[in-house]
């Protein structure tokens, strides 16, 4: 096999293009001051994992645990250890993890010898989506689980560059360490394998490398059975360990009846990625529609594409269903999740969505972005399959293959099992590596120099630099608010103890019902949100509920409109 990726820049360049979006990003996570002791979202759960790791040296995950989560807890007691243990260091924790995340995509783009443009602006985007933003100031496990696969990535394709045996033995520790944070790192073994698989060279070293990941792929399985087989004999298998894979395995023995989920999670995830991935894409769509235009059945594609998309936008925004079409982080209203019992809970509309303009601005980049990264995947699909038929794949295609198997891995069992919006950042992640990688010179399609095909007319500039400024603004001020609220809720929780009242006596929302009164075998009860409450004669909601008075509120100021909302603490009427 030929070696034909460029030769990567020296640190200093590597560097000098990672500084800038990560100065803009750290002034950014600065600007909305994620300080607070106070938990968001799932993160009580695993911030109890430290806190007992920490006391007994043992890992003892909570019931509220379906990952197998080991690296999370390590990272979070590294940093917990000199600090103490508190959400806000947890969340520090967090923010170093994803500027690594961003640091080693960066670099990953110079090694694979993208030009210091797209480069710069696939960073950007990578660092801005608002997915990374928003859950890099939590302790979730989403920007860990990020970084361990860019790093096993870059360590991989370091592999594939010099044929180093050390840089795939690394690459795969990582994806064991990733492993042990999500069952889902299987993945990365899984594409090292099939990469080296379809590569078809005949020297032993290589043969060798073939033996390592599948090795990789065995012992990533081993680890996760064993954790496994370790926490059931010590009686700590988290009664909700299983949630995804039982879903999973319903889902292959009921394939027939899922055919119409399993083709909307597909819908779903295309417009997701076709959103995140939209600024590169863009920037792409001169040298994507050279290529169409060379042949009839190209003009005809693109013809067709551009009518169905452009139909469906129409659809969409008559129905009124406009992105985001799933939850959990990203919602209408900004950032989430809004787990308060008038929200979450009953599903009451009583937070004011963002503006209609802005939604459709982001559903007709999810349509176009979803065309453009389909059209993109397959003729990088087709081109691969000529190059492996003819025997004459080189090292840039060997990547190519590694990143489309890695995103098509990853994503076969959350088709079928389903998925927040949140699981789609390793996805993204890869498909925008791949679509920012430099073009074949020797592809007849693409057989255009490479100022030309980096330098798109001056709309298609403004276009890709509007949308992610679009998205900055999303990610930024939703996750001011999302943080803003949540401090708002723990001064009105701070109150009521100071009053005398007790976590028992109110419905707080998940976090803090979680956090001080979660049960494995609390049963839900008529009348009452579903997390954990015993009583619920005071309640923290956005707005009035029926049999309520408000006790107090907290007044809480926005970045994005309707830029000022409030906190409730309800008391119950008196019958």
């Amino acid at each position: 096999m030929a070696n034909s990726m460029a030769s990567p820049r020296p640190l200093r360049f590597t560097v000098s293009l990672t500084v800038l979006p990560l100065i803009i990003w750290v002034l950014c996570v600065a600007a909305i001051n994620p300080v607070g002791n106070f938990p968001l979202n799932d993160d009580w759960s695993y911030a109890i994992a430290v806190q007992r790791f920490l006391q007994t040296g043992y890992f003892h995950p909570t019931d509220w645990t379906s990952t197998t989560l080991v690296t999370q807890v390590l990272w979070g007691a590294l940093f917990s250890l000199p600090f103490g243990t508190s959400f806000t260091v947890l969340r520090i924790a967090t923010l170093v993890a994803g500027a690594l995340g961003i640091w080693t995509f960066g670099a990953l783009l110079r090694t694979l010898g993208c030009d210091r443009r797209i480069a710069l602006l696939a960073t950007a985007t990578l660092a801005f989506n608002p997915l990374l933003f928003a859950l890099s100031n939590t302790f979730m496990t989403d920007v860990g689980f990020l970084t361990l696969t860019l790093v096993s990535t870059f360590l991989f394709v370091r592999y594939l560059e010099r044929r180093h045996t050390g840089y795939l033995i690394a690459a795969l520790a990582v994806a064991v360490a990733a492993t042990l944070l999500r069952q889902l790192a299987l993945f990365l073994p899984i594409a090292m394998a099939v990469t080296l698989f379809f590569e078809q060279r005949r020297e032993r070293r290589d043969r060798q490398a073939l033996w390592l990941a599948a090795t990789g792929i065995a012992v990533c399985a081993g680890a996760i059975a064993g954790l496994e087989w370790w926490l059931r004999i010590h009686g700590m298998v988290p009664t909700t360990y299983h949630n995804q894979s039982e879903k999973l395995i319903f889902a292959l023995e009921n394939i027939p009846e899922k055919l119409r989920i399993l083709a909307r999670n597909a819908v779903v995830a295309v417009l997701y990625l076709g959103w995140f991935v939209f600024p590169v894409l863009v920037w792409r769509a001169p040298a994507l529609y050279r290529a169409a235009q060379r042949t009839a059945t190209g003009r005809i594609a693109l013809l067709g594409i551009t009518l169905l998309m452009s139909l469906s936008l129409v659809v969409l925004a008559s129905t009124e269903r406009l992105m985001p079409l799933t939850d959990n982080i990203l919602i209408d209203s900004g950032i989430g999740p809004l787990t308060l019992r008038d929200v979450f809970d009953l599903g009451l509309q009583t937070v004011p969505p963002l503006p209609v303009e802005f939604w459709v601005l982001m559903t007709a980049a999810s349509l176009f972005g979803g065309a453009l990264l389909l059209a993109e995947t397959a003729l990088a699909m087709h081109w691969l399959a000529q190059r492996y038929r003819s025997r004459k794949p080189d090292t840039t295609d060997a990547v190519r293959v590694f990143l489309l198997a890695g995103a098509i891995v990853y994503m076969a069992p959350l088709e079928f099992a389903g998925y927040f919006d949140r699981y789609l950042l390793v996805p993204f992640a890869l498909l925008t590596a791949l679509i920012a990688m430099p073009r074949p010179t020797h592809m007849p399609a693409f057989s255009v120099s490479a100022r030309s095909a980096w330098m798109p007319h001056r709309a298609i500039v403004a276009t890709a630099l509007a949308t992610l400024a679009l998205m900055t603004w999303y990610a930024v001020g939703g996750t001011h608010d999302y943080l803003s609220w949540n401090r708002a809720r723990w001064e009105l929780m701070t109150r009521l103890s100071e009053a005398g009242i007790t976590p028992r006596s109110v419905d707080g929302g998940l976090e803090v019902n979680g956090l001080y009164l979660y049960d494995a075998h609390y049963r839900t009860t008529a009348g009452k949100s579903w997390w954990w409450v015993h009583d619920d004669q005071y309640v923290i909601s956005f707005s009035v509920l029926p049999g309520y008075r408000v006790d107090t509120r907290v007044d809480v100021n926005q970045w994005l409109p309707p830029f000022q909302s409030k906190v409730l603490v309800l008391r119950r009427l008196a019958p």
